[in-house]
């Protein structure tokens, strides 16, 4: 990237839009790091010793437009339209799912079985998708209705 390009992307990102949503949930975790039992992260509070600043805000804020701002070199090419888009799941730290019945985060390590299972996942999703895609291709002709509708029906099932 050359000094011109850095200057223009600097003059460009405090153009982009951040929704209130966003702004809301950078809030949060800046004042999550200054009380940290008040957003029920009490284990954590004897490890923070000072919280994020309002400069965090302002960094995380600028973090949060930076995917946005035009790339310094070529745009990617776009995937194929017939490629499936796959949904990314990403765990939430501090949910209800992660924690013991003590409320703390689990740091249990997954077994061998646990691992191979969870390995598994993604090939699974893509059967499962491939399925679904065949089962809308098939519901897609309409004289399956016509030529045989128990079949159809139970497509729908």
């Amino acid at each position: 990237m050359t000094p011109e390009q850095i200057l223009a992307a600097r003059k460009v990102i405090p153009e982009i839009y951040v929704d209130d949503k966003i702004k809301d949930y950078i809030v949060s975790i800046v004042f999550a790091t200054r009380e940290p039992s008040k957003f029920g992260l009490k284990d954590i509070e004897d490890f923070i010793q000072y919280g994020a600043s309002p400069r965090a805000t302002i960094a995380l804020t600028q973090a949060a437009r930076a995917p946005q701002a035009p790339a310094a070199g070529p745009a990617p090419a776009p995937k194929a339209a017939s490629a499936p888009s796959k949904p990314e799941i990403e765990p939430q730290i501090g949910s209800q799912a992660n924690k013991n019945v003590h409320g703390q985060l689990s740091k249990k390590k997954l077994s061998y079985k646990e691992q191979r299972q969870l390995d598994a996942i993604p090939g699974q999703l893509a059967a499962l998708e491939t399925e679904q895609t065949q089962l809308r291709q098939r519901l897609s002709d309409a004289s399956i209705y016509t030529r045989d509708p128990q079949t159809a029906a139970a497509l729908h099932a």
